[in-house]
């Protein structure tokens, strides 16, 4: 009777696999089988734990050579009155609408240019992304910048190598959202005060269409109490009348005074406005139509920069140990990791050329 030998693992296991008291199957392993797998190859982990290392201490010392980032803030200032007196308009002009006649508009506010209404519009600018990217992009400047408020106080910070380029770059910039800021106050001025000048021309070609209406009216009455006048010969003006005086026909005053008041109307070229505020509107469009605002803004400023800026060195984040033991870390962890991938490759190749063998 033939006896049959108990096939031999080619991994070392027995049939039983039995490791610790605990069974294992094929497709399972032990840890001591991996251990033992990677301290077989412990050559290999070595290798490359020293070539990790190796790696760490070269960006270690690339990391802390760097030339040094410095931190510029730049700190602005709303303008002074002075710096933006030629702004400023009368009174009369900005305060409220005016009124013009019961059947146009109110002529409407022209823009009250003060101090904090520049720096509004100056702030809302400087924060404005498409325009930091526009001048970027124009200016060619390697770095972004950014606006925050300190204390109230507006600031532009950016970071950079070198701290007097980064400022100069700084002022730049915010010389560039400057002028942008005075070319749109000057611009929005001007739209406010043409559309109220084309409101206050509105009102006033109306009043003028009403004044000859009422004057040709009148021209025609005149013509036919002038005709009743001559048929009834009454060439002086009738004094006494039994009728009430708001009920007088208009030829009592006679053939002579009616003609000379026709010949004063037919001859005269101006109108009688009978709105009081006829005048008060012809006089605000002259001064309306004297302000000229397309300037290209000299002498204007809508912000003031400190001159001395705010520079600081900015501290390393990392150190040589951190970046050496860190790299030390992630070569052991790559390394295990690796040789167990090879391991356990390996270890399933043996036994499916096992299984074929079989």
């Amino acid at each position: 009777m033939s006896t049959t030998e108990p096939r031999k693992d080619i991994l070392n296991t027995s049939d039983s696999h039995s490791t610790l008291g605990h069974y294992v199957t094929d497709d399972e392993i032990s840890l001591l089988e991996l251990w033992d797998g990677l301290v077989a190859r412990w050559k290999f982990i070595l290798s490359i734990v020293s070539l990790g290392t190796v790696i760490s201490i070269i960006g270690a010392i690339l990391y802390i050579s760097q030339e040094p980032e410095y931190n510029v803030v730049l700190h602005l200032l709303p303008p002074k009155h002075q710096d933006i007196e030629s702004l400023y308009l009368p009174t009369v002009i900005t305060t409220s609408p005016t009124e013009t006649t019961p059947w146009t508009p109110k002529a409407p506010n022209v823009i009250d240019i003060s101090v904090g209404h520049v720096f509004a519009e100056f702030h809302t600018n400087l924060v404005s992304a498409p325009l930091q990217s526009k001048f970027l992009s124009e200016s060619s400047v390697p770095l972004n910048f950014n606006v925050g408020l300190d204390s109230n106080n507006l600031y532009v910070s950016s970071n950079w190598h070198d701290p007097d380029r980064a400022k100069q770059w700084a002022i730049d910039y915010v010389e560039f959202i400057a002028q942008y800021t005075i070319a749109q106050i000057l611009t929005n001025l001007q739209n406010s005060i043409d559309s109220r000048i084309r409101v206050i021309q509105h009102s006033l070609d109306f009043l003028h269409i009403v004044a000859n209406k009422q004057k040709k009216t009148l021209i025609i009455q005149l013509q036919e109490a002038l005709n009743i006048a001559k048929r009834l010969n009454v060439v002086d003006p009738i004094v006494e009348s039994p009728l009430p005086p708001d009920s007088v026909p208009l030829y009592y005053i006679g053939s002579k005074a009616i003609q000379a008041q026709l010949d004063a109307y037919m001859q005269s070229t101006s109108l009688q406005l009978d709105n009081h505020d006829a005048v008060a509107l012809s006089t605000q469009l002259k001064q309306l139509q004297e302000i000229d605002v397309r300037t290209d803004g000299d002498g204007i400023r809508v912000v003031e920069i400190v001159k001395e800026a705010t520079v600081s060195k900015k501290p390393l984040q990392l150190t040589t140990t951190k970046i050496v033991t860190i790299g030390i870390l992630m070569s052991c962890l790559g390394a295990i990791f690796l040789v167990f991938c090879v391991f356990f490759i390996h270890r399933q190749r043996l036994l499916m050329k096992d299984r074929h063998s079989e």
